[in-house]
């Protein structure tokens, strides 16, 4: 299964990632920021979102349906 955490470089998304990733589970961190912060596991793939545009947004629906991101 996989988890997308929209915000997730936020406190609570932080740690949420952190056990997602203990438990086996493919996860995606999204947030407006450019870089995930240090306590986000390497293993979560992190994309740059701000879903206030509809275009970065699209790119998250496409990461998630296996695409590759622009």
């Amino acid at each position: 299964m996989k988890y997308c955490i929209v915000g997730g470089n936020g406190f609570v998304g932080r740690y949420l990632a952190v056990e997602l990733i203990r438990q086996g589970y493919e996860t995606v961190v999204c947030d407006l920021h450019s870089t995930p912060h240090a306590m986000i596991p390497s293993e979560c793939t992190y994309c740059r979102v701000d879903i206030r545009d509809k275009a970065s947004f699209e790119q998250l629906f496409l990461l998630l349906r296996g695409g590759i991101l622009q």
